[in-house]
């Protein structure tokens, strides 16, 4: 977004803000020395939440779609997903912390995946069917 202040005593040291629920906030220290002039200021804000993504193979290394993919953290389990045609996965909104990954289900290969998660994207690269 974007944002105009006005009404602030020149030359002045501010210090601002910026929060957005789900994101970590940052605080940074504006120097105004001129009111004939603009500041623009760039303040990208970290994401709290975590992604989980990859690709799933069988044991021949094959891309697998429509695979079952079912995270669980503690008591929290979220509702299960599928891999697209190329194995694909891509699980947003999760919460940093300790998940199981749990792919595929009692009637064919699967795979089950411990990962602690950072916010931001998390990479678990190709995961294989056994």
């Amino acid at each position: 977004g974007s944002y105009v202040l006005r009404g602030l005593p020149v030359p002045g040291a501010y210090t601002m803000t910026f929060s957005l629920e789900g994101f970590q906030p940052e605080t940074i220290a504006i120097n105004l020395v001129s009111a004939a002039g603009e500041v623009t200021v760039n303040v990208p804000l970290r994401n709290l939440q975590s992604a989980i993504l990859g690709q799933v193979a069988d044991a021949d290394g094959d891309f697998v779609g429509n695979v079952p993919v079912v995270a669980t953290s503690g008591t929290t389990t979220l509702a299960t997903l599928s891999t697209d045609p190329e194995g694909r996965f891509r699980l947003d909104g999760l919460s940093p912390g300790f998940w199981t990954f749990t792919f595929g289900d009692d009637g064919s290969a699967t795979a089950v995946v411990l990962e602690e998660l950072v916010a931001g994207d998390n990479d678990l690269g190709i995961v294989s069917l056994r």
